[in-house]
């Protein structure tokens, strides 16, 4: 009989800590979160579908249609956390070099980026292309399957760099396709090659959200003022304010952390609680 009682008071908590944490992720989308967003009761009863449907079965919800990066959490890594494994010609040096900035993400965030174990059906392949010098991740977000994440030499050694295509693979998206970089910088669309113009487009308000913050000339998802030139010694982006230099720095800018972290906070929140209860990481 007291087993039982033990065995109900546990069951009971681990209730109300999931209705705490349920309550805490319908609040964290609440209009004071995201001032730019027009919020509505109806809007509220979508969410709380899409918050079930989600419990459920987390990719019940899954669409590749109207992605709103920043703000769509069925595109977010499970528990904050991403599974990784190098492919096999991947320079050993390399790798080290990645798992040291792994090391860094995860003193500075919630997130955990981990190597790959075998139960892990959706994780990343860090690998190396040999007919191009690009970085590139080709999606952005959580996407079911194995997706990959190319570094060049260039990107490795450059730790923003990396950084930046990690946010990527978190789910955001460049600083220069903010609805409203126009106050911030200036786009030279005559410096740049025809084909990289679409990656300049600017998100619509309500696909995106700058999490009440302001532009973030120190953000790592500031790219250099050179990216996508059409030829060398000219620049694509300048900022309007003088003094500002563009790039990816070596870290997260405050910024940087405070979006990652909201944005997962849910989802870094739910891991712990899980991890509290198994006394062994996720």
């Amino acid at each position: 009989m007291k087993a039982k009682k033990v065995l109900l008071r546990g069951m009971i908590m681990q209730i109300v800590i999931v209705i705490i944490l349920y309550h805490k992720y319908i609040q964290s989308l609440d209009h004071q979160n995201y001032p730019n967003r027009v919020f509505d009761p109806h809007d509220r009863l979508e969410i709380e579908k899409r918050v079930l449907a989600k419990m459920k079965k987390r990719w019940d919800v899954y669409n590749l249609q109207n992605v709103k990066f920043g703000r769509d959490r069925d595109f977010l890594w499970p528990y904050g956390i991403v599974p990784y494994t190098f492919e096999k010609s991947y320079p050993l040096e390399w790798a080290m070099i990645f798992e040291k900035t792994v090391r860094y993400v995860k003193r500075t965030t919630c997130i955990r980026y981990r190597r790959r174990r075998p139960q892990d059906q959706d994780y990343i392949e860090v690998a190396h292309l040999n007919t191009t010098a690009a970085c590139n991740r080709g999606i952005t977000g959580y996407f079911r399957g194995r997706t990959f994440l190319y570094l060049q030499s260039h990107c490795i050694h450059d730790r923003g760099l990396t950084l930046h295509m990690m946010m990527i693979v978190l789910g955001f998206y460049d600083q220069h396709n903010l609805h409203n970089r126009d106050d911030y910088i200036n786009i030279h669309w005559d410096n740049v090659i025809p084909e990289a113009k679409a990656y300049l487009y600017k998100y619509r308000p309500e696909d995106s959200t700058d999490f009440g913050l302001p532009y973030d000339y120190h953000s790592v998802m500031q790219l250099y003022d050179w990216v996508y030139a059409n030829k060398e010694n000219v620049t694509t982006f300048s900022p309007k304010i003088k003094g500002v230099t563009l790039g990816p720095r070596n870290k997260f800018s405050p910024d940087d952390i405070m979006k990652i972290n909201t944005l997962y906070e849910w989802e870094c929140a739910a891991r712990e609680y899980k991890e509290s209860l198994s006394k062994e990481p996720l």
